[in-house]
């Protein structure tokens, strides 16, 4: 089928940049058109142009009247799909060609929606989505995409800006530092906003136009304005209120402090009584103490002590006398013994004896103590340790 070439329309075709076009015209012109145009009936009586476009570019050059074309029966929906669809697998569209034909589709016809467009041209949900959220940029900032000077994910971080003034000046800043991010351009480019209240946060959040609610990972959440005049009234307000909130906490710390030194003097006052009641009681118990201690021994000295307790006190003597020391008093006071028929009872048992036979009274009892005493002060002794005696008994015997 041949038509008239300016019966052919262009109306829904994404791409806006075409290479090769002189070639094309040279070759076209030497072997003629190898493949028709693909169009379609518009309303209007004419055709649109489904794909070719490149050789209904090189046919115009060359001036020609009638071109051959495949007619297909396709509705207007269907006439916008099949130019982006066919780019798309023949992967000739730039990622803005593809974004605005993505865009175009979507809301153009509002019954096709990212699901749709996924399963029917084997794209993922994601990409979908993706793409159209680059199509909210400004055609400036897309083609430094196309370009590689932005990158993809910095352009989806600026499409969370609405002003395309900004988005502009946000990505020259970030082709400037390949390495910024939506945050790192904001601080070069925009003016943070102090928001110590939930209306600046909010109002911010709400009308994009004005400023943005960004994510920090080391700070949390961040406003930025892009309005100076906005950011002035908006950090005068602010500032205010710090004032105001700075002159309240003075005003209270004032009087937590004067609260606190007169907290501070009554529990020093408290303290000081509370340590001279303390010394008092104890000085009183140390009395008490010493009082009973002096009634105890005077009553202890003058009572007179009876035979069993003289005996307790010798049996207490001999329990602390070594067995060695026992034989020693055995062989002082010539108590025979054989040592192989005995046992270390049986040598304190004899000692015992000995002693016991020797202390019967209070001042016998009395001496022993002092006798003890004196060799410790001689052979460096003690009452409980009887190896002076041995010295003594030695000594005596040569």
């Amino acid at each position: 089928m041949t038509i008239q070439l300016d019966d052919i329309e262009i109306k829904y075709n994404p791409r806006t940049q075409f290479i090769g076009i002189d070639e094309l015209s040279r070759s076209i012109k030497e072997l003629g058109i190898l493949q028709p145009l693909t169009v379609a009936k518009n309303g209007n009586g004419k055709y649109v142009l489904l794909d070719g476009q490149r050789r209904f570019m090189a046919c115009k050059k060359l001036g020609l009247k009638d071109i051959p074309v495949i007619e297909r029966n396709l509705d207007e929906q269907q006439q916008k799909e099949v130019p982006i669809a066919t780019d798309f697998f023949k992967d000739k569209l730039k990622l803005s060609e593809k974004i605005i034909g993505i865009a175009n589709l979507i809301n153009v016809e509002k019954k096709v929606n990212e699901q749709i467009l996924a399963k029917r041209y084997g794209w993922s949900v994601a990409e979908v989505k993706r793409l159209l959220k680059l199509s909210t940029l400004h055609p400036e900032v897309l083609k430094l995409i196309d370009e590689g000077t932005l990158k993809v994910n910095q352009g989806l971080e600026l499409s969370n800006v609405k002003r395309e003034d900004v988005q502009i000046k946000l990505a020259h800043c970030m082709t400037t530092h390949s390495w910024y991010g939506l945050v790192e351009a904001l601080e070069e480019v925009a003016f943070e906003l102090p928001f110590d209240d939930v209306f600046t946060y909010e109002e911010a959040k709400k009308d994009n136009k004005i400023g943005i609610v960004v994510k920090d990972e080391t700070c949390g959440e961040r406003v930025f304005t892009y309005d100076k005049e906005y950011f002035e009234l908006k950090k005068g307000e602010f500032e205010e209120r710090e004032k105001k909130s700075y002159a309240k906490q003075e005003k209270k710390s004032q009087k937590n402090r004067a609260e606190q030194i007169e907290l501070s003097a009554q529990q020093k006052k408290e303290t000081k009584e509370k340590k001279k009641k303390e010394r008092t009681k104890a000085k009183a118990k140390l009395d008490s103490t010493l009082n009973i201690f002096k009634d105890v021994t005077l009553a202890f000295l003058a009572k007179k002590p009876v035979k069993e307790e003289i005996g307790k006190l010798v049996d207490k003597f001999i329990l602390q006398v070594s067995m060695d020391n026992c034989k020693l008093i055995l062989k002082a006071f010539d108590i025979p013994f054989k040592a192989s028929e005995m046992q270390s009872s049986d040598y304190k048992n004899e000692a015992k004896k000995v002693i016991g036979n020797l202390v019967k009274t209070e001042t016998e009892l009395i001496k022993l103590i002092l006798y003890v005493d004196s060799l410790s002060e001689v052979y460096k002794t003690t009452m409980f340790d009887l190896d002076g005696i041995k010295k003594v008994i030695v000594k005596l015997a040569k």
